[in-house]
């Protein structure tokens, strides 16, 4: 989850009561019903096992909310969903607009690598030939990233998606410039390009460029790239450690 689970346990020990606890804890079955007096915390409690839920939902399909009208869902859950008086850290994970037929919970994490060993990058600025070939995945939920495409993350489905990444470069002095572009389906993308990292005298040291972190609808099979550029003079090694490159991909809601 996005916040700290630590946090949030603190959070429900101390603002809901032993049973609402009980009831959340045994919400485990695929369907789940509260019972019992009114006002006795069964619709907050429920609404924190569907937090529970969510991240850990399939993202095939959508997740649906019903009430008898819309703004009743919105008086009775969602406004106190987004109460961080009830719900703590958590409520900033919620967003929702009265009377839009959407709401967003949580921004889900689909896709994060990184790229262990070194990669030469060519002088000369972004091109494909430059994108990152991400050798190391530690999360692939949807199965976008494939071994023979290493650069590539393919979207399994139409959507928005955020993308995040950073580039590390190696020690060198030469040329004035590094930075990283988002590239879609081959190409760089409006909005792609990084702040550069541009000066007259590159110091010497490993320097790491940040690529802005965007949102992108992406049609089913529409792939994204992290491209390094720089230069130097000379081909440039992307860095290891704790300097190596990176990307995160999440999912941020359907089309």
């Amino acid at each position: 989850m996005p916040t700290s689970t630590a946090r949030s346990t603190q959070f429900l020990l101390e603002r809901f009561s032993p049973k609402q606890i009980r009831s959340i804890a045994a919400a485990t079955r695929r369907i789940n019903l509260w019972e019992g007096a009114v006002s006795s915390g069964k619709t907050i409690a429920s609404a924190w096992a569907w937090m529970m839920f969510v991240p850990r939902a399939s993202t095939t399909g959508e997740l649906v909310m019903i009430g008898k009208t819309r703004d009743s869902l919105y008086r009775n859950v969602l406004q106190p969903l987004m109460n961080p008086e009830i719900f703590g850290e958590l409520a900033a994970q919620v967003e929702y607009t009265p009377g839009a037929p959407t709401c967003r919970i949580f921004g889900r994490l689909v896709f994060l690598a990184n790229r262990n060993a070194n990669q030469s990058i060519s002088s000369g600025g972004d091109t494909s030939a430059n994108a990152l070939k991400w050798d190391a995945v530690d999360l692939d939920v949807l199965g976008g990233w494939k071994v023979g495409q290493p650069t590539r993350w393919t979207a399994p489905r139409a959507g928005w998606w955020t993308f995040q990444g950073a580039v590390g470069f190696n020690s060198s002095t030469g040329g004035t410039v590094r930075e990283c572009c988002w590239y879609v389906n081959g190409g760089l993308i409006s909005m792609g390009r990084s702040h550069p990292i541009n000066m007259s005298s590159i110091a010497s040291g490993a320097l790491t460029v940040d690529a802005r972190s965007i949102p992108r609808l992406m049609a089913v099979g529409d792939y994204v790239e992290l491209v390094a550029g720089q230069n130097s003079g000379s081909a440039l090694d992307t860095a290891t450690g704790s300097y190596r490159p990176y990307i995160s991909i999440t999912y941020s809601g359907p089309p």
